[in-house]
């Protein structure tokens, strides 16, 4: 959404004249907010990967430890 904000304000400054001291005023404002948006996106992705590590090594966990046909007297760490 920023992204097609951007490009609007761009295309803009390039059909109709505008003071640019205002254009680049709110150009740098969207360019702020897609920072935000592109770091928070980042964030979310990893802890996303993160956690589907996780959930692959538990069910890998699981799968090994249902195989088990006899009692486990030692844990291996």
């Amino acid at each position: 959404m920023v992204v097609k904000m951007l490009e609007e304000c761009v295309a803009e400054n390039a059909r109709i004249a505008q003071n640019q001291a205002e254009y680049q005023k709110r150009y740098n404002g969207l360019v702020v907010r897609y920072d935000t948006a592109k770091q928070w996106f980042d964030e979310v992705t990893e802890a996303i990967a993160a956690r589907s590590v996780k959930a692959e090594r538990l069910a890998g966990f699981i799968k090994t430890f249902e195989g088990q046909t006899a009692p486990l007297w030692d844990f291996d760490e």
